[in-house]
């Protein structure tokens, strides 16, 4: 299952386009049911994520990525459809300095802010380049827990959904919106050794309502996309200020689609793996990283750039 291209297209182009914007928030075209899962592959590299602020106060982190897409099909081969993509994603999270069951408490909103895509097509398709702007869902996490183990150990949980709030158009061949709630589980667990280790898996479960409106010849039906699991892994080596490591991700679709099967081509995976380097200010932090798809299929092979401050704000 991938995002598809336009009813209108010919047999020939659509066979060509089958695995099309299968980037995390990107656009869909203009017969897609958004199959991609709302949580972008790679947003908590690079962060502790079984931890939360241990002061109370109102968090920011800023993120911004530029990200280039070969889409490719089941058997990893380039479509001929090339993406190019930019996005701004402001986190806010808010910390009371409550406890519940034992853990520290968080809420938090991200608002992914301004998303910049174009999509050129391949020639078979006969279609000229199409870009567009707009805003992106808005993501609401009411609930995250964070518990302090023993032996420098952090165990989180989240849980958030998704509203389909942004730019969304059937006709147009993008769309920025996945028009569709998407509920969500997140499990994190983090090693920090201050000034020494930062090692940390986060697990994110997706799992979405209807599109109400997908275009199938031209005509509005329901589709369901299938439920998604996603990792970021991170492994960073503190050298006084100064951080640096490896770090990746894994996705994968483990449910199918419930929909039109003409709608349905294939199960989206993709893995990826780059280099972090960062460094803690007095009150900021500031990190860039690189990750490169080492294996994909029905999705988008991306090559991501990823900017990352963060501070407190209140």
């Amino acid at each position: 299952m991938t995002t598809k291209v336009r009813a209108r297209l010919s047999l020939s182009a659509a066979g060509v386009l089958a695995s099309m914007l299968t980037i995390w928030g990107s656009p869909a075209s203009a017969a897609q049911k958004s199959s991609l899962p709302a949580f972008p592959p790679g947003l908590t590299i690079g962060t502790a994520a079984g931890t939360i602020p241990p002061d109370p106060g109102i968090y920011l982190t800023e993120k911004t990525f530029y990200t280039s897409i070969q889409v490719v099909d089941g058997n990893g081969h380039d479509t001929g459809a090339h993406i190019n993509s930019y996005a701004t994603i402001p986190i806010v999270q808010i910390v009371p300095g409550w406890k519940v069951l034992g853990a520290d408490y968080a809420f938090q909103f991200d608002s992914y802010g301004i998303f910049d895509a174009k999509i050129k097509f391949p020639a078979a398709a006969h279609l000229p380049s199409y870009n567009t702007v707009g805003a992106s869902d808005l993501a609401i996490r009411p609930i995250i827990l964070s518990w302090k183990l023993p032996d420098h150990l952090f165990f989180a949980i989240r849980e958030g959904v998704y509203v389909p709030v942004g730019t969304y158009d059937p006709i147009r061949p993008l769309s920025i919106s996945h028009n569709r709630y998407t509920f969500e589980q997140g499990l994190a667990l983090s090693y920090v050794e201050k000034n020494k280790w930062v090692l940390s898996a986060n697990g994110v479960i997706d799992v979405n309502a209807n599109n109400p409106s997908t275009l199938l010849n031209g005509v509005d039906v329901k589709y369901r996309s299938g439920s998604t699991y996603n990792v970021d892994l991170t492994a960073l080596r503190a050298i006084g200020r100064l951080q640096v490591g490896p770090v990746g991700y894994y996705y994968h679709q483990f449910s199918s689609d419930v929909g039109p099967a003409a709608l349905n081509q294939g199960v989206p995976t993709e893995g990826a793996a780059g280099m972090l380097i960062g460094y803690t200010f007095p009150k900021v932090y500031v990190n860039v990283y690189a990750v490169q798809d080492i294996s994909a299929r029905n999705v988008g092979k991306q090559s991501r750039f990823w900017f990352t401050i963060a501070l407190p704000i209140l």
